[in-house]
C-alpha cells in the first residue's frame, strides 16, 4: 500500500493540477468570450483542450502500466481509473462550452468530441470494474459510489447534449426539434442515470430483489424456525442498504437524481406527453430541494419556525441541478397553453 501510494499520488496530483489549469482557463475564455481576436480565440482553446488531453493520458497511461506491471498494483489502478473517468467528465464538458463560446464554428465536430469523452468515460468505468474481478481485489464502498456517481453524471451529460440542451442559447431559449432515433437515444441515457441514481439511495437493486424474494419464502414455509426465517430477513435486508456510508450521501444522491428524473421528464416532453412531463419535472424539483444541509442559508424559511424549505446553498452542484430543473418545467409551462404564468 505504501509503495501504491507513493507512485499514484504525484500521477493523480499532476493530472489534477493540469484540470485545474484547463478549467481556470475555460471559464476565463467562456466569461471573455467576445473581447478577444479569433486569432486569440483559437490559441486560448488549444491550450485550455491540450491541458485537458494532457491530464486524461497521463491517468490511462499509469493505469495501463498499474496493471501491466504487478496484480499487487490493482487497487491503484482503481484510483487512477477513477480520476481519468471524471477528467474524461471534464474534457467532454470543455469541447461542450468551447463549442458554444465560439459561435457554433465547427459545433457538430465538438459535439461529437463530447459525446466520445463521455463515451469513453463509461468505458473506463467498465474496465475498473472487469480489471477488478480479474483481480480478485475487493473495491471500497466509498469508491463504488464515487464510480456510479460519476457514471450517472456522465449518461446525463450525454443525455443533456442529445436534447439539444448545448444549443439553448443559440435557439433563442427553445430546445430544437430532434429525431426519434437522437431522442430514444437521450431517453436510455437518462434511464440508465436514473436507475444508477435509484441504486446510490436505496441499495443494489439485485440485492433488493433477492432481499423480498427470501423473506418471501421463509414466510411461506412455516415448518422453518421462525427466528432463522427472521434472522434471514434482517441479514438481507442489511445487505440491500450497505451502500449508504451515513444517510447524508443517500440525502446527497437524492438531491443530485433531480437532474435525471429532469431529463426523463423533457424526452417525455420532446415526444408530446406533457402531463406525464409535468408530474416528473415536480417530483425533479421535490427532489433538488430534498438535501437538508445549506437551507439554513436560504432565505425561504418557515414562517412558523418549523425550519428552511427550499434548495440546499452548501453545493455548487446541487443549485445548478436546482436551476436546470426548474429551466426545464419552466420551458414545459411556457409552451403549454394557458400555463405560462406556471
Amino acid at each position: 500500500d505504501d509503495g501504491d501510494d507513493g507512485n499514484r499520488l504525484p500521477v493523480i496530483h499532476g493530472a489534477a493540477a493540469m484540470n485545474g489549469i484547463g478549467v481556470t482557463k475555460l471559464l476565463l475564455h467562456v466569461r471573455e468570450e467576445g473581447s478577444s481576436s479569433s486569432g486569440n480565440d483559437t490559441h486560448a482553446v488549444k491550450e485550455i483542450i491540450e491541458s485537458m488531453e494532457t491530464a486524461t493520458e497521463m491517468l490511462l497511461e499509469s493505469r495501463k502500466e498499474a496493471l501491466e506491471s504487478s496484480t499487487k498494483h490493482a487497487r491503484l489502478a482503481v484510483d487512477l481509473g477513477l480520476a481519468a473517468s471524471i477528467s474524461l467528465t471534464n474534457l467532454g464538458v470543455a469541447h461542450s462550452l468551447l463549442s458554444s463560446s465560439n459561435n457554433n464554428d465547427d459545433d457538430d465536430n465538438s459535439r461529437k468530441n463530447s459525446m466520445e469523452c463521455w463515451e469513453r468515460g463509461v468505458e473506463t468505468l467498465d474496465d475498473i470494474l472487469r480489471d477488478a474481478m480479474n483481480s480478485a481485489i475487493i473495491i471500497p464502498n466509498w469508491v463504488i459510489q464515487c464510480m456510479e456517481s460519476v457514471r450517472a453524471r456522465l449518461y446525463c451529460n450525454m443525455s443533456w447534449t442529445l436534447l439539444g440542451f448545448d444549443r439553448l442559447e443559440d435557439n433563442g431559449g427553445k430546445l430544437e426539434d430532434v429525431s426519434d432515433e437522437t431522442l430514444k437515444e437521450a431517453s436510455e441515457a437518462a434511464k440508465k442515470a436514473l436507475d444508477i441514481s435509484d441504486e446510490l439511495i436505496n441499495g443494489s437493486k439485485l440485492m433488493r430483489e433477492y432481499a423480498d424474494n427470501t423473506t418471501g419464502d421463509n414466510a411461506k414455509e412455516g415448518s422453518k424456525d421462525d427466528d432463522d426465517a427472521s434472522d434471514d430477513s434482517k441479514n438481507n435486508n442489511t445487505k440491500s442498504k450497505e451502500l449508504p456510508l451515513s444517510p447524508l450521501w443517500a440525502s446527497y444522491h437524492r438531491a443530485e437524481s433531480a437532474r435525471a428524473l429532469a431529463l426523463v421528464a423533457q424526452c417525455y416532453a420532446s415526444a408530446g406527453a406533457a402531463v406525464t412531463a409535468e408530474g416528473l419535472f415536480q417530483s425533479a424539483m421535490d427532489a433538488s430541494s430534498s438535501y437538508p444541509l445549506g437551507q439554513s442559508f436560504n432565505s425561504t424559511r418557515d414562517i412558523n419556525g418549523g425550519g428552511a424549505r427550499g434548495v440546499s446553498l452548501s453545493s455548487p452542484n446541487l443549485g445548478l441541478v436546482a436551476r436546470d430543473v426548474r429551466l426545464g418545467y419552466a420551458m414545459l409551462c411556457n409552451g403549454w397553453e394557458k400555463r405560462k404564468g406556471d
